[in-house]
């Protein structure tokens, strides 16, 4: 569409790279998401909080975790400042990749930015802790959620027990 619109003569902007990035990212396509982020740059166009938010959940859908992580980052650094729908996308795409660490790292980085992190940040990072069997960070993760006055809901019980059975009988049996 875009470059459709460019043969017609019409300019590009930000705006209709944003729409393109979502309808990619919407569509499944990471790769044309990807691509047509970098070709915004290219055209001298600044992306804005909703073009990388686009993106990262682009490639972040497309299994692409690294190039979630790089996203991230580079707003981090050049901005504009990530807000939590990029850091969420970010941790959800560790979580599918079995990152546990990488997802631990961006919650913390998260808090770092002075955003707090909702339920849906916990929840992918426990959810990360149990594809990794870390029982016992996804169950410090619970009670982190608790003590930020979070309220956890069945996903978030749910994702521990697993991590706890995962993990074997008696994990959390009485000494």
């Amino acid at each position: 569409l875009l470059w459709t619109m460019q043969q017609e003569g019409l300019q590009a902007n930000s705006f209709s790279y944003s729409a393109l990035i979502s309808a990619c990212s919407r569509g499944r396509q990471w790769e044309w998401a990807f691509h047509a982020f970098h070709e915004m740059e290219q055209q001298g166009l600044q992306p804005n909080l909703v073009t990388h938010n686009a993106a990262i959940t682009a490639v972040a859908r497309g299994d692409q975790w690294r190039i979630a992580v790089q996203l991230l980052a580079q707003m981090q650094t050049l901005g504009p400042p990530p807000d939590e729908i990029a850091f969420n996308a970010v941790i959800a795409a560790c979580k599918k990749a079995t990152r546990w660490i990488k997802a631990l790292e961006v919650l913390e980085s998260l808090s770092e930015s002075g955003l707090t992190p909702d339920l849906y940040a916990y929840n992918a990072a426990m959810g990360a802790c149990r594809r990794g069997s870390e029982w016992s960070k996804a169950l410090f993760l619970l009670q982190e959620a608790r003590q930020a006055c979070l309220v956890p809901d069945a996903l978030s019980y749910a994702t521990v027990a697993s991590s706890c059975r995962r993990a074997g009988p008696g994990v959390l049996a009485p000494r």
